[in-house]
């Protein structure tokens, strides 16, 4: 699911992913999956990356939010 989220055309503007990952069943695995996403995200060419991270109670899955910010090339 993550690798698809990467592939999106991000423009030079600010840009929020959200990534839903309370299907993952175990809460270490969803932790590998965000470590992924986040080191992709900062891997990336012409770009600062933010991390934000938001975890809801267990009970209620798992809501992660990564913000990527773009910057243009100075």
């Amino acid at each position: 699911m993550w690798q698809r989220l990467l592939a999106l055309p991000l423009g030079g503007a600010t840009a929020t992913l959200r990534l839903w990952v309370s299907l993952v069943p175990e809460y270490n695995a969803r932790e590998d999956a965000m470590r992924q996403v986040i080191g992709a995200l900062r891997a990336s060419r012409n770009s600062r990356t933010r991390c934000r991270q938001h975890v809801d109670l267990p009970e209620r899955g798992l809501h992660t939010e990564v913000t990527h910010v773009l910057r243009p090339p100075k």
